[in-house]
């Protein structure tokens, strides 16, 4: 029996990873355990993909339930950045998609950055307990061994995305229409997106930004959206993928002012529905493609002027992408 154990995985990123990676286990359905996060819904078009599975909630029940059946399973996936926090006989593999467990805090909230400084020693503490890791990038392959004594040779660039696209989905695009695809968390920088896109909409009164938000964890966004009060700045919140599309597919740019992450994988998803990059000139975003315009995120004029060299759309060169998906070899790792 393989364990995919995606505690802690129910939102972002990482919840797209989740449910592609149950997509394409389908046919080894019968041999697969899922430990999911109580947080979690399965989507209806993937429940008959799950045979097996068990909701859990936060470390103490993650830690009984490896307790309980340590010898259990011949393979361990652990999806949601944490190692198995016991030691087993099996092999065990950790997919490390966030970088806030190798990377220095950017807060500046103190309990904020306690959290941080704990989950941090968590991680490093469980990292023995993982015959191998998983990055997407080189660059956090770099962060990881830089913190970590690990071998290596056992620790993977592996990105997961799903390149795939309906035949008829790529049409006309609304010109003056940007999304950006995120969570709301500090380093996401809504703040200075909402107030830069605020100033550039008073140059173009056309431009519309999507941001997908969900305000009930979030609700200091919901606040800062009231007060700049623009009809422009539309919060479509957490959407379906199939709704997430329609507005990928017409929108002309993904601006994305992130401070810090992993891999980015919205700036993958935009450039498969033919989106033009407008991102932080940071080593994150040329890990996984080569963008379009580039723009300081600690500056709020300069993710504005980024904005205003936008309305020369036609003048805008096109964005690539620069990585390619490797959940092929992570099924290999997976099922070997």
């Amino acid at each position: 029996m393989i364990l995919i154990d995606s505690v802690f995985i129910h939102t972002g990123g990482g919840l797209t990873i989740l449910n592609y990676l149950i997509s394409k286990l389908d046919i080894h359905k019968d041999e697969i355990f899922y430990l999911l996060d109580s947080r979690f819904n399965i989507p209806d078009h993937l429940k008959k993909n799950i045979s097996h599975y068990k909701f859990v909630s936060g470390l103490r029940e993650r830690h009984a339930f490896y307790t309980q059946n340590k010898n259990k399973f011949c393979t361990i996936f652990c999806l949601g950045n944490l190692a198995p926090p016991v030691k087993l006989e099996s092999k065990s593999i950790t997919y490390l998609h966030s970088d806030w467990y190798v990377a220095k805090p950017i807060v500046k909230n103190p309990k904020k950055r306690f959290i941080h400084f704990i989950k941090r020693l968590i991680f490093q503490y469980y990292a023995s307990n993982s015959n191998f890791f998983i990055v997407q990038t080189k660059s956090m392959k770099e962060k990881f061994l830089s913190r970590n004594n690990f071998d290596e040779n056992k620790v993977f660039i592996y990105p997961i995305f799903d390149m795939n696209i309906e035949k008829n989905s790529l049409q006309e695009k609304d010109l003056h229409s940007y999304i950006y695809v995120s969570e709301g968390y500090f380093h996401k920088n809504h703040f200075s997106l909402i107030e830069a896109f605020n100033k550039y909409n008073k140059k173009n009164p056309r431009a519309k930004l999507y941001i997908t938000v969900k305000e009930d964890l979030f609700p200091e966004i919901r606040i800062k959206l009231k007060q700049i009060n623009n009809p422009n700045i539309i919060n479509i919140g957490f959407v379906a993928k199939s709704i997430l599309e329609k507005y990928y597919i017409k929108s002309n740019f993904l601006i994305f002012p992130s401070k810090q992450e992993c891999f980015g994988l919205g700036l993958v998803e935009a450039i498969k529905y033919n989106c033009k990059i407008i991102a932080s000139d940071l080593d994150y975003v040329y890990d996984v493609c080569q963008p379009s315009i580039t723009f300081n995120p600690y500056e709020i004029e300069s993710i504005y002027n980024a904005l205003i060299l936008s309305m020369n759309h036609n003048e805008i060169s096109l964005s690539s992408i620069k990585t390619s998906s490797k959940i092929d070899e992570v099924l290999d790792l997976i099922l070997e």
